[in-house]
């Protein structure tokens, strides 16, 4: 089963009352389901802090040199 608007409504066929009926009951999860359904879990700090030293470091190191000459 599809999530709504991606198969019916793309053919022009509108969900059924059942349909949206099912969607509002799945979409209101419980919060130890949605934390279980987070693909990153609690590690979603991870690629920022990856990307943040891996643009810090060389700015350290360049304006150390840049200084230093």
């Amino acid at each position: 089963m599809s999530q709504l608007g991606t198969d019916d409504e793309a053919a022009g066929n509108p969900p059924s009352p059942e349909r949206i009926a099912l969607a509002r009951e799945t979409g209101a999860a419980t919060p130890r389901v949605r934390a279980v359904a987070q693909p990153h879990g609690g590690n979603a700090w991870v690629m920022p802090a990856f990307v943040g030293a891996a643009v810090l470091i060389p700015t350290v190191i360049g304006v150390s040199l840049y200084l230093l000459r």
